[in-house]
């Protein structure tokens, strides 16, 4: 609760496109603060994650809503899942955090990159939980960076404000179907792909990552 109400409180000077970065497995925990995504760390804060332990999206929820309200006003908020597997951890407040996140007007979107369809179904109702919430499920490494960059460009006028949560729990070290390419490699690939086509669209320049 307390890096909850932290993060919640904190003022943002960040200007115009913001993204942040959530982990979570047995807890969540603030990667990146929300910050301009011509910040480098938005590039870098991802590299080098480690998975293990359980799936507790709630607190993932709770600790992006809390970041996100910090935004400007007036920022179109997003948070952006990247899991594979089914909530196992405090998942009685799942739907009442999803919910929350609604409330706030953020839209949720998840992409499911697992195979348990009690875990896709459970997801799906997790974002549909949110207004203009969408739900993706692939476990190939092109379609999912596809599917979190999908974003459709924000008018002029309006900027964004997007927190990414990847799932590290242990299931992540788990290749994707023929490939040699982890859960968690994917994920965080996605993840800066969406920094840099950020970029891009509101005239940053496009910088290359290898992992």
């Amino acid at each position: 609760m307390g890096n909850y109400q932290q993060h919640r409180n904190s003022p943002l000077t960040v200007r115009g496109e913001a993204i942040g970065y959530v982990t979570f497995a047995d807890s969540a925990v603030v990667k990146l603060p929300l910050v301009s995504v011509y910040d480098p760390a938005a590039l870098t804060a991802p590299l080098g994650l480690q998975a293990g332990g359980q799936t507790n999206l709630t607190a993932a929820l709770d600790l992006a809503n809390a970041m996100l309200h910090t935004a400007p006003k007036g920022a179109i908020k997003r948070v952006v899942v990247i899991s594979d597997g089914l909530p196992n951890v405090d998942t009685g407040n799942l739907i009442r955090a999803a919910c929350a996140c609604r409330d706030a007007y953020i839209s949720l979107d998840v992409v499911f990159i697992g195979e348990d369809p009690a875990a896709a179904e459970l997801l799906r109702r997790v974002s549909g939980a949110t207004v203009n919430g969408r739900f993706n499920m692939t476990g190939e490494l092109t379609a999912i960076r596809h599917a979190v960059v999908r974003a459709e460009p924000l008018p002029p006028s309006r900027i964004g404000a997007t927190v990414v949560a990847i799932d590290t729990s242990g299931s992540m070290t788990d290749a994707l179907l023929g490939s040699s390419t982890t859960r968690l490699q994917a994920a965080v690939r996605a993840a800066i792909d969406l920094a840099v086509t950020k970029r891009v669209v509101y005239g940053g320049c496009h910088q290359g990552t290898t992992l």
